[in-house]
């Protein structure tokens, strides 16, 4: 029995020890790896010799003799410092993580292969002109270059799951920027229309779809007037940025300020890049898998970004014969057509391969799953759901960017716009001689009636479209106003001759940057730096008033506190303050008291997540009492029932889940922001290894933006994104434009360049990027030369 014993316990310490030891050492291997970015490296490929100065800020200043070798430098670093964003990002979108992780991302990679199909990744390749395509041949060659090398290093990532990098193809570049493109694709309000029409559990909730209750200035504004805006839901991305003209600032001549608005991941979307090209600089934010500055400025223009919400993708109904899985026609009675298809096999780690067969219409549209619809947009059977998307007939975005990154003047940017096909996005642009100017770039398609806002069978619903030409797009030079504001508004108002969106961003941020650069005639840096900061919510102003106004009979304790809270906050999303967490708790359930029953089990899960949902707003300000009412009655609305009711479930929540006292009830404890990392959050170990946690102030739809999920409140820690960047560009002195990114900028999660932006970036802390060699305080020296 002894001997058992002992036997028995040996095979439980063998079961047990190993893994561990095993786990502990792979976990031992993965903390090492740094890049090293001092030394000398010769290597094929290279026409002359590149210096790279690395400053206090890890931002790496290329020098380099042409634009060709420039690339290949800034291939060979983003695989220095992000390699496993590069490839983890390569193969999410080739549809291929599950070579990686197993089974669990096959439905990711399904997905994906729907958007990515080699042939048309190689069809953009040939489009573009011919120097561009060397570039991104230069670029490949950099990546590779550094694989090749003896400064490779491969990414804990990549130790962890016993993988090894492939090498970068020219055309990966393409794949990369078709994720850009499918974040920031705009369906307009289609999706959500036909949801609520088929899943509802009123009709009432139709209303959602076209609610009307805010007033906005477009970006292009005809007349000082406003002009109303649809916002019933929020995309997935913001941003913000604001352009004055010299009459209007200290200094004589334009200030710029963009803060793009991203999921907040890690490593950071962005990657701060200083590249001298034969003496003329380009600066600021490039994206790894992509050569040039994709947000920045040169020594003769400065240009921001925001997501224009265009919409760019059509779906419609076609009919399956149910006979036969390869037809399909447009109308009920119409001719029959033939699917054509392509075969995907995924290649699945520890399973067996997947296949599935992606099928495409005559008119060039891909036929979406049904398992990949829910809820579903039809209710017959048989139905098809068709996707056209713009970028699928081409796509030259990339050869936009390598010509805005040459303009000398707006005029020239603006021109060099007209090659970007890509996702609707606004670009705000500033030059050295002091003109401003915007336009909304991107393909745009002209619809047949009214196609691209509904979803249903032909001869309603049509698959064809004409391309709007790029000089009719929203754009203006030299505004009399002096002033550009973008924030995902209303590009232009109701007058604009065709249809570009029915689902624009709330107007909260647009009209609080206007209100900022009204309070002072002359603004500069630090006045712009400040407004970036702000964390005022103008909803609130405006509601928090009428919600003052509850019937305060029998009020219980915590009750109390939440109004006294509410009659002291100034309105501010501050770390310190209670009154966000009280607004935003008591906005939640008076939400799903007016919503839930209208919308239903099918919907009302997706809709709860709204921290300032559109509906709410529009009641306490007068507008839509109906909703007040129980769903399917026609009784008049009692309005101040409901108000009262949801402050009691608040009520119940705070104390419940954050305690009674106010000083429970403080912003910054109710809202951390997580950084996930991509590829490992979530995962047992590792995902709180190579995530992390911040707290900073801001809150839904303020400036200083910390977009969150109300569905759980108060417990607000899933935090969905704040500020991936934020730049400031003087025109009167480019060398002092400021740049923060909200991490860092290496990706390997055991340097300190990774998270050490974190709390500069939350103090509001902000930093120059300079250009001349002299005014450069390098940390670190790398010499790149060509192979002999």
């Amino acid at each position: 029995m002894k001997k058992l014993i002992l036997s028995t316990a040996a095979v439980l310490a063998v079961i047990v020890l190993l893994p561990l030891i095993y786990i502990g050492t792979v976990l031992l291997r993965s903390t090492g790896g740094l890049p090293v970015w001092d030394g000398e490296h010769s290597l094929t490929g290279l026409d002359g010799t590149i210096e790279v100065l690395r400053d206090e800020n890890a931002v790496p200043h290329v020098f380099a003799q042409s634009e060709r070798d420039a690339f290949f430098a800034q291939g060979f670093l983003h695989a220095q410092d992000r390699l496993w964003q590069m490839m983890s990002a390569r193969q999410a979108l080739s549809g291929r993580m599950a070579e990686w992780f197993g089974a669990g991302a096959l439905g990711g990679d399904r997905f994906n292969r729907i958007n990515h199909a080699p042939r048309a990744i190689q069809r953009d390749f040939e489009q573009l002109p011919a120097d561009d395509r060397v570039l991104l041949e230069a670029y490949a060659a950099g990546v590779n270059a550094y694989l090749d090398s003896d400064a490779y290093r491969r990414p804990p990532e990549m130790v962890l799951l016993h993988i090894k990098p492939e090498r970068w193809q020219a055309m990966d570049s393409l794949i990369v920027y078709r994720g850009v493109y499918n974040t920031l694709l705009g369906y307009g309000n289609e999706p959500l229309t036909q949801r609520l029409r088929l899943h509802a559990a009123d009709e009432r909730a139709a209303e959602l779809s076209g609610l009307r209750p805010f007033e906005v200035r477009p970006i292009v504004e005809e007349a000082p007037a406003v002009s109303a805006v649809m916002a019933p839901i929020k995309q997935r991305s913001f941003s913000d940025s604001w352009l004055l003209s010299g009459e209007h600032t200290t200094s004589g001549m334009p200030l710029l300020a963009n803060d793009p608005q991203l999921p907040s991941t890690l490593p950071n979307f962005w990657y701060l890049t200083h590249l001298s090209i034969a003496g003329e600089n380009r600066v600021g934010a490039s994206l790894p898998g992509l050569p040039s500055i994709a947000v920045g400025r040169t020594d003769h223009i400065a240009w921001g970004i925001t997501a224009g919400n265009v919409d760019q993708a059509d779906l419609a109904l076609v009919h399956g014969d149910p006979d036969d899985a390869t037809r399909y026609r447009r109308t009920a009675n119409g001719a029959w057509q033939r699917l054509s298809g392509r075969d995907e096999v995924f290649q699945v780690r520890f399973g067996d391969e997947y296949k599935e067969r992606i099928l495409a219409t005559e008119e060039g549209g891909t036929i979406i799953p049904s398992n990949q619809i829910r809820p579903a947009f039809s209710e017959d059977p048989d139905a098809l759901v068709e996707l056209k998307i713009v970028h699928f007939e081409g796509d030259t975005s990339l050869s936009a960017f390598f010509a805005l990154n040459r303009a000398r003047n707006t005029a020239q940017a603006l021109d060099a716009l007209s090659r970007f096909t890509g996702p609707s996005l606004n670009f705000i642009i500033a030059d050295v001689d002091g003109e401003i100017g915007y336009v909304s770039a991107g393909r745009y398609a002209e619809r047949q009636g009214d196609a691209g806002q509904i979803i249903d069978f032909g001869p309603a619903d049509g698959s064809t479209w004409s391309p709007i030409p790029y000089a009719d797009n929203p754009q203006t030079i030299g505004p009399g106003s002096g002033r550009i504001v973008a924030a995902n508004q209303q590009q232009v108002g109701d007058s604009y001759p065709s249809y570009l969106s029915d689902a624009w961003a709330d107007p909260h941020r647009a009209m609080r940057i206007h209100a900022l650069l009204d309070q002072q005639g002359k603004h500069d840096v630090d006045s712009f730096l400040a407004m970036q900061r702000d964390t005022f919510l103008e909803p609130a102003s405006r509601t928090v008033p009428k919600m003052l106004e509850v019937e305060r009979d029998a009020l219980t304790d915590v009750e109390r506190e939440m109004l006294e809270v509410l009659q002291e906050w100034d309105y501010r999303f501050d770390n310190d303050s209670a009154g966000p967490t009280v607004f935003i708790t008591w906005m939640r359930f008076f939400h799903e008291e007016l919503a839930a029953d209208e919308l239903g089990p099918s919907m009302w899960p997706g809709m709860r997540r709204s921290a300032l949902p559109a509906i709410a707003l529009a009641v306490l300000g007068g507008q839509n009492t109906q909703w007040c009412a129980q769903a399917g009655e026609d009784s008049a609305p009692d309005c101040s029932e409901v108000l009262r009711g949801s402050l009691s479930r608040a009520a119940e929540a705070l104390a419940t889940r954050l305690g009674e006292s106010p000083d429970d009830w403080r912003w910054g404890g109710a809202t951390p922001m997580t950084h996930p990392h991509q590829g490992f959050a979530g995962l047992p170990l590792l995902g709180s290894r190579f995530s992390r946690v911040a707290t900073y102030p801001g809150g839904p739809d303020t400036l200083m933006i910390k977009s969150i999920d109300a569905s759980n409140a108060p417990d607000f820690s899933r935090a969905d994104f704040t500020s991936s960047l934020q730049v400031v560009f003087d025109l009167s002195n480019l060398e002092a434009s400021r740049f923060m990114l909200s991490t860092g900028q290496s990706g390997h999660y055991r340097s300190p360049h990774y998270d050490d932006f974190l709390p500069r970036f939350a103090a509001g802390e902000r930093f120059t990027i300079p250009t001349e060699r002299g005014a450069i305080q390098a940390k670190h020296t790398l010499l790149l030369s060509p192979a002999d």
